[in-house]
């Protein structure tokens, strides 16, 4: 697949910098081999980016086969299927919304103390 020629690794970079190499990538990969709530795939999920991951806690509640993005193994068919990176990427942001977006757990938490009665 030759696929050292569409993957870079770089230096530490600037949260400006790294998002524009995430913003302009194919997809997002991270093979962590442990993860709490993965910040970075949070990030590149509300920039609409397909996410590859590995298959380890944190990532599974981010990451869901099949809909906006896929585990390790499945690296190869999303280089070469630009539909899915797509349709995987807008999942992403979709479930982004839902799921992290600030504004919104800010609405469910207020959600929540308006509910109880003292």
């Amino acid at each position: 697949y030759a696929l050292e020629e569409v993957i870079s690794l770089f230096p530490w970079l600037n949260h400006r910098e790294t998002s524009e190499y995430v913003n302009n990538s194919l997809f997002y990969l991270t093979v962590a081999r442990y993860e709490g709530l993965p910040l970075a795939v949070i990030e590149a999920m509300s920039l609409g980016k397909a996410i590859v991951a590995s298959d380890v806690a944190g990532n599974k509640d981010c990451v869901q086969d099949g809909y906006n993005g896929a585990f390790v193994k499945a690296i190869c068919k999303l280089v070469e299927d630009k539909v899915k990176r797509d349709l995987y990427g807008n999942n992403s942001r979709i479930l982004f919304e839902r799921e992290f977006l600030i504004t919104n757990r800010i609405q469910e938490l207020e959600a929540i103390y308006q509910s109880v009665k003292l």
